[in-house]
């Protein structure tokens, strides 16, 4: 790969095809606009993203995207990652100086940039769209076009019930074996809405439900005919996260990667992850191979959990 652009990728009379390339609307900024859209001499929407920052020339490397008024939406609500929009139409290296005045501008395509010069593949507009859970399945059979409804039917399944073993566990109301239906307050907490789909390998992502958005002061705790162990009913902050902390448990225990927090948990405990990991598990002799998991309440940024059709036999011979 050749980098940086070689001299015949230059665009002669940039200006007119980007104009100036100054901020219609930023939407992210840190000591300055890093990303923001602007218009084209002739009014058509672009994205402009901050790659680099050479002090040593006192430029800035810009790469800027043709876009449409629905990709900046989708962007802006988490239905696409910055990358997505960013490489979904013609793709520009813009060199600009510390006085926002374009320098430089080349011809260019995703693949012939440096890795680190893109967003990572899942990166949001803003922290609070990162979803909180994201699943990616595996597996020779997936393929766009072709993707067996089974498949298709597991990963919109995943989110409800996965998470209602931990969630219920984490209420209180007993293990899922248990006789009745939870009440629908409860429900609301471990069914996620759907955020985004992703195709390669399937993926889905999910956000936070409603029910846990920040509620009026004299609503703050969830109204549920539940008690704890003190008698007061607990928090949804308090539930949220003890439901997520057994389930960090049984996921990072499944992975390999720390054994010890889920034999610390009692055997109820042990019981209530099992079942989710049931959930979040291939089949040994399904279609998917291989489930990742990731997500702001799973993994740091860029940790990425991989549970293969070995684990999930783990899973299902302590289960039984």
């Amino acid at each position: 790969m050749n980098w940086p652009p070689q001299e015949d990728k230059l665009v002669n009379d940039a200006s007119r095809i980007l104009g100036d390339l100054l901020p219609e609307e930023v939407l992210y900024e840190f000591e300055g606009p890093c990303i923001f859209t602007s218009r084209s001499a002739s009014g058509n929407l672009l994205l402009a993203y901050l790659a680099e920052d050479i002090e040593s020339e006192k430029s800035l490397h810009y790469l800027v995207a043709t876009v449409t008024e629905e990709s900046i939406d989708n962007l802006k609500h988490g239905r696409s990652s910055v990358k997505e929009v960013l490489t979904s139409g013609w793709l520009w290296l813009a060199e600009l100086s510390y006085e926002h005045k374009i320098k430089k501008v080349f011809h260019i395509q995703e693949q012939e940039l440096p890795e680190d010069m893109l967003p990572a593949d899942e990166t949001m507009l803003w922290a609070h769209l990162e979803p909180i859970l994201r699943v990616r399945l595996q597996g020779e059979k997936l393929v766009p076009g072709q993707l067996p409804a089974s498949v298709l039917s597991q990963a919109s399944e995943i989110a409800e019930r996965a998470l209602k073993s931990v969630f219920e566990f984490a209420l209180g109301v007993g293990l899922p074996s248990s006789v009745g239906r939870p009440p629908n307050e409860i429900r609301e907490l471990y069914n996620l809405p759907t955020q985004r789909f992703a195709y390669g390998s399937f993926e889905i992502s999910f956000r936070s439900p409603k029910a846990w958005e920040p509620q009026p002061e004299e609503d703050e705790q969830l109204s549920l005919s539940l008690d704890d162990a003190n008698g007061q009913e607990p928090s949804i902050p308090e539930l949220l996260e003890k439901g997520w902390d057994l389930l960090r448990a049984g996921i990072m225990w499944a992975s390999g990667q720390d054994e010890e927090t889920f034999a610390s948990l009692s055997s109820d405990e042990q019981l209530a992850v099992l079942e989710s990991l049931y959930r979040l598990t291939p089949n040994p002799s399904g279609d998917i191979s291989e489930i990742m998991l990731s997500g702001s309440k799973v993994s740091r940024i860029g940790t990425v959990y991989n549970l293969d059709q070995n684990i999930s036999k783990r899973v299902r011979s302590l289960r039984t």
